[in-house]
C-alpha cells in the first residue's frame, strides 16, 4: 500500500504521538492480562510503536510491505520483523499479545478476509492472551466526496499530500496524490488505499468466531476506539 511513499511515511505521520500511544497500549495490557511478555505488532509499518514498546516487552513486528519492514528492522535491530500478509501469516510461534493499530485492520478489506485475519491472529496467541485492535471507520462514519490535504515543509524536503474519498460498496477508496520536492528534484505519484468499512457487528462476529472474548470496547484512547480481546483458554 505504501510502495511509493515508504521513505516519507514517518514525516507524513509525524503528528502521531507514538510514545503516548505505547503508554496507552501498556495500560490496556496491564488491566486486562498478565500474558504480556511477548508482543506482535501486526501491520507494524516503520516500527515506531515497537520503538517504545520494546523497553517493556520482547517485541516482534509483521508487515506486508518490504520497504516498511526494512525501515522497521533498522529502527529495531533487536526485534524480529516478519515480512508477511496479516490475512495468511504463519510465523511458527505464539505471543502473549497481538496488536493491530492505526486502523490497519481495514486493509483486510472484506468480511471474509477480516475473518481470515482474526483466525490467523488467534492461531498465534497464547490462551488468555490479548488481541488489541484499533478499527477503521464504520460504514456510517465514512464520508465520500471529501478533499483532504497535508503539507510538510523541511529544509530539504517539501511534501503536499492531497486525497479524495470514494467508496465501492462497503470499501473505502482513498487516492493519495503526492507532490514531493527533495533538493532541486520534484516528483509526483499516486497511491490507492482500500480499507473495508466493517460494522461493529462484523468485528464482534469475526472476533467471536476466532475464539476471542471482548473484554473492553473503549474510546478512552482513540476516537475510533479499541477492541481489547482475550483469547479463549
Amino acid at each position: 500500500m505504501f510502495a511509493k511513499s515508504q521513505e516519507f511515511y514517518d514525516v507524513v505521520y509525524s503528528f502521531k504521538d507514538y510514545a503516548k500511544e505505547a503508554e496507552d497500549i501498556l495500560t490496556m495490557i496491564r488491566r486486562n492480562s498478565d500474558c504480556g511478555e511477548t508482543v506482535l505488532d501486526i501491520a507494524c509499518g516503520t516500527g515506531k510503536h515497537l520503538e517504545h514498546l520494546k523497553t517493556s516487552f520482547k517485541c516482534f513486528g509483521l508487515d506486508v510491505d518490504p520497504g516498511l519492514v526494512e525501515i522497521a528492522q533498522k529502527r529495531n535491530p533487536e526485534c524480529e520483523i516478519f515480512l508477511d500478509d496479516m490475512v495468511t501469516f504463519d510465523v511458527k510461534r505464539r505471543f502473549g499479545v497481538a496488536l493491530c493499530l492505526f486502523s490497519s485492520i481495514g486493509y483486510a478489506e472484506t468480511p471474509a478476509r477480516l475473518e481470515a485475519t482474526i483466525s490467523r491472529v488467534a492461531a498465534h496467541i497464547e490462551p488468555g492472551g490479548l488481541f488489541i485492535v484499533e478499527p477503521w471507520l464504520h460504514p456510517d462514519k465514512y464520508s465520500t466526496g471529501r478533499l483532504d490535504a497535508d503539507f510538510i515543509e523541511e529544509a530539504n524536503l517539501k511534501i503536499t499530500r492531497m486525497n479524495t474519498t470514494e467508496r465501492e460498496a462497503n470499501v473505502s477508496v482513498i487516492l493519495f496524490h503526492y507532490l514531493v520536492g527533495q533538493g532541486t528534484e520534484i516528483s509526483y505519484f499516486i497511491e490507492e488505499h482500500k480499507l473495508g468499512l466493517f460494522t461493529d457487528a462484523e468485528y464482534r462476529s469475526a472476533l467471536a468466531n476466532g475464539g476471542f472474548r471482548i473484554a473492553e470496547h473503549t474510546t478512552e484512547f482513540s476516537d475510533r476506539g479499541h477492541y481489547i480481546c482475550v483469547k479463549s483458554e
